[in-house]
């Protein structure tokens, strides 16, 4: 199912003009030689259940080997170098996806149960009150907390944030933890989520913020104008109707507020199943939920694709680069990236 916003190429040539403003010519022409081979290899889909076995069936090619060491990179992840080669071959004899993700499972039930969400909550202050009594290791919230307020306070220089809404803030932890570096009451921090997805709902979430309910395929029950900064994280690529939300992240934004973004970058089908062999782990793996072949959603843009659709909403570009979490490691074996955008205009 492809959502009710497209990117054409012609829509693409045309922002070629404006993106030279913003990227080095030569990388452009490495992105439209990409997306002009889009097409070589095919897009096995989740319910397929054969997205390891396609990219490895291509591993021959140029674009399918980088895939193929991408793969066993984001397979090898959480466990341990001796069981490494084990893994390779147990997956590269699987028939389909499930077989794989239930095969990893076995070489991570030590990590399972050291890493659970109670686990993580250990690196969390005991009141969760405030970011600023963290004095101990970073927990995945804090380091995206401190990681997405270094981009702020460097790309949004001068503005007056007065409010902060995080759309599908999960549990709402590290939205809290964003609005408090910036500086925030906790009256003016609110998170916005659907009742339940994965492993959260109402009884994970932080209760300190507000929280704003949303309701798939529906308007947010907010009033127009009412945020200074918005920040969606890995959210876009699991909307349905994303006109619809684009629509209402411009009517929610003050003019010239600003919106922050993190996401998946896509170009061709190899990205694609890498990121969406990503969720399988997560789902299939860790939690062991055997629906996501038929009920998961996805539909992945890059980031040309995606700052031609922001345009499209009445925003204009400000600052984008890949995400790095870590001094030593850099871009891991899905790409994430994040992005800065202002509202120029009502729709």
């Amino acid at each position: 199912m492809e959502p009710n916003v497209t990117i054409t190429d012609a829509d693409r040539r045309n922002y070629y003009h404006t993106a030279l403003k913003y990227y080095p010519k030569c990388k452009l022409r490495e992105y439209i030689t990409l997306k002009k081979n889009i097409d070589l290899i095919p897009y096995a889909s989740v319910k397929s259940k054969q997205q390891v076995n396609t990219i490895i069936k291509y591993a021959n090619t140029k674009t399918g080997m980088i895939a193929y060491h991408r793969l066993f990179s984001l397979l090898g992840k959480f466990i341990h170098v001796k069981d490494y080669p084990k893994l390779m071959q147990h997956v590269i004899d699987k028939e389909n996806d499930e077989e794989v993700y239930l095969e990893l499972r076995k070489y991570l039930k030590n990590y399972l149960r050291k890493s659970t969400k109670e686990g993580d909550k250990k690196n969390l202050p005991a009141d969760r009150k405030s970011i600023h009594h963290v004095q101990y290791k970073c927990d995945r919230n804090i380091l995206h907390a401190q990681m997405m307020f270094y981009h702020i306070r460097q790309h949004i220089k001068g503005a007056v944030i007065d409010n902060y809404l995080d759309i599908g803030c999960g549990d709402c932890i590290k939205s809290k933890y964003i609005g408090e570096l910036i500086g925030l009451p906790i009256e003016k921090i609110y998170g916005a989520d659907i009742e339940a997805w994965g492993g959260y709902s109402d009884k994970t979430r932080d209760k300190d913020i507000n929280f704003i309910k949303l309701v798939p395929n529906e308007p947010f029950p907010v009033d127009s104008g009412k945020f200074s900064l918005i920040s969606t994280f890995m959210v876009i690529h699991h909307i349905k109707n994303l006109n619809l939300f684009m629509r209402e992240l411009n009517r929610c934004l003050k003019m010239g507020g600003h919106i922050i973004i993190r996401e998946h970058d896509t170009i061709n089908n190899m990205d694609k199943m890498l990121a969406d062999i990503e969720h399988g782990i997560y789902e299939v793996t860790y939690r062991n939920n055997l629906n996501y072949f038929d009920e998961f959603y996805s539909y992945y843009y890059d980031w040309v694709e995606l700052d031609i659709i922001f345009f499209r909403y009445g925003f204009k570009y400000v600052y984008a680069d890949y995400e790095y979490s870590s001094v030593y490691a850099n871009i891991s074996p899905t790409r994430y990236f994040y992005a800065i955008y202002q509202k120029i205009k009502n729709l």
